[in-house]
């Protein structure tokens, strides 16, 4: 039985009003429970922890807008909601025509206030539909003062060639759909037009596509992120020279041109370095030493990650990086090399152990591809001088393809702190076979891994069941000598 309410007994009147209200309130399926501002906080909560973005009528933050006339005015008060629209002309072209689209976007953002926005655009993937770079146009326009964030998911014959202002842009991503269905070369764009003629808030840009940075966008001081794709490395020192507020570059290089450009260039807050060469399916007559004879050019006293991806088979490598390398040495803490020829061919062992000895502040490095006769001196140098790379703290190398010697693990065991009087131990360690050398993957010493593994450093030996099979053993009171 309830209880009554202390004034229920002074005032039936009042208890009278509070009945009629819970009844009205059960009828129509309203229960203000919380306040308004609460409900809005649990819509965006709603919205955010969903993981697909499209905006259907059964998910946030459409969904209010079904649920009563008290969702619905909530749900329209809290611009927030409103702020982020993705749109995916596969869905949207099914329901009405492309030039009716942007109409859709512009009424969203309406219900975003003067609150700036983010639009995503993702393209349909048939080359023949009716979606035109005026359809896109008309889109993006109407919204271009208020954008805060762009993704463009398209054809690269969809975007209009004119230019468009973006005021309040702070990041921009493009990405080119068909760029792999044809020839990459004759796709490329030689007319001198920006996308975003004015975009001076512009912090972040990821351009996924055959087309030159310099044509799309304007480098400015603003830019502190940005990914790119087929520049050469003339384009990209020109780009790195216009944009001194670099922290994030990332980007695939064009060696199909010689380095004309011998002016150096000084990136104070350049922290992280990726430089990967363009796929090797695509053939080149001549291949030049761009990625060396760029980095001699660059000072980059932050620099903290480097990563050299896929470079073919370099001349003058060895003199172009140490002068480099000389550069980087107080700040470098992250090295990362892969290439498509072997390790050894690319970097002597003599000319690669003399770098290091220049990195000694190093904590991370990562190798792709080494030969034995590339890590056979490294590892040594590693085991007899505790100065050599003094702050390894992890090692890793992918798609190797010979047996992990002995020696190697010798060398690991005296960098770890138990019984060598270390300061600064290599926790972790990781070997990922390539398909032609996963015949090695079971002719190690698994007692000397265990041993690792019981002076705390954290191995990954080729899979999951072989790291089972070490961490087995090392938790036995004694190991085994196993054949």
């Amino acid at each position: 039985m309830s209880q009554a309410h202390p004034r229920d007994e002074r005032d039936p009147a009042q208890s009278g009003k509070r009945t009629d209200h819970a009844q009205k309130c059960t009828h129509s399926g309203n229960y203000p429970i919380f306040p308004n501002e609460i409900m809005a906080e649990i819509f965006m909560h709603a919205l955010q922890s969903r993981s697909d973005r499209r905006p259907r009528v059964d998910q946030f933050p459409l969904l209010p807008l079904l649920v009563c006339k008290h969702w619905r005015a909530i749900a329209l008060a809290n611009h927030r909601l409103w702020t982020t629209l993705d749109l995916f002309a596969e869905e949207l072209l099914k329901l009405f025509p492309a030039r009716r689209i942007g109409n859709f976007a512009d009424a969203w953002f309406q219900w975003a206030g003067i609150l700036p926005v983010a639009l995503a655009f993702f393209g349909p993937d048939d080359l023949d539909n009716d979606l035109d770079s005026s359809d896109l146009r008309d889109i993006i326009e109407p919204v271009a003062a208020r954008l805060h964030s762009l993704t463009l998911e398209i054809g690269i014959t969809h975007l209009d060639r004119e230019n468009l202002a973006f005021p309040l842009l702070e990041k921009l991503e493009v990405r080119d759909l068909w760029g792999w269905q044809e020839n990459q070369t004759e796709r490329r764009w030689n007319t001198s037009f920006r996308y975003c003629g004015t975009a001076p808030r512009l912090r972040e840009a990821i351009l996924q596509m055959p087309a030159n940075a310099l044509l799309f966008i304007h480098p400015s001081a603003t830019l502190t992120k940005f990914i790119g794709e087929y520049m050469t490395a003339n384009d990209c020192l020109t780009f790195l020279r216009a944009s001194p507020s670099l922290v994030e570059c990332s980007t695939t290089l064009d060696l199909t041109d010689p380095l004309h450009d011998h002016l150096m260039v000084t990136m104070h807050h350049l922290k992280t370095l990726r430089l990967t060469r363009s796929p090797p399916s695509r053939s080149y007559d001549v291949e030049h030493a761009a990625v060396a004879n760029m980095l001699e050019l660059l000072d980059a006293p932050a620099l903290e990650h480097l990563e050299i991806g896929n470079v073919p088979d370099l001349e003058r490598f060895d003199t172009e990086m140490a002068t480099f390398f000389s550069r980087v040495s107080a700040s470098l803490r992250h090295l990362s090399f892969s290439s498509t020829a072997p390790l050894t061919e690319i970097y002597p062992y003599s000319y690669g152990v003399q770098w290091f000895t220049q990195l000694a502040q190093l904590t991370h490095v990562e190798f792709t591809s080494p030969t034995e006769d590339f890590l056979t001196p490294f590892f040594a140098k590693l085991k007899e001088s505790r100065d050599f790379l003094a702050e390894l703290k992890s090692l890793r190398i992918f798609q190797y393809e010979y047996i992990l010697k002995d020696a190697f693990v010798h060398a690991l065991r005296s960098r770890t702190t138990e019984g060598t009087g270390r300061q600064v131990a290599l926790e972790a360690f990781q070997v990922v076979w390539s398909a032609d050398g996963e015949r090695h993957a079971h002719r190690i010493d698994l007692a000397e891994l265990a041993s690792l593994e019981r002076r705390r450093m954290r191995l990954h030996i080729g899979s999951k069941s072989m790291d089972c099979l070490i961490r087995h053993i090392a938790r036995m009171k004694s190991i085994p000598k196993l054949p």
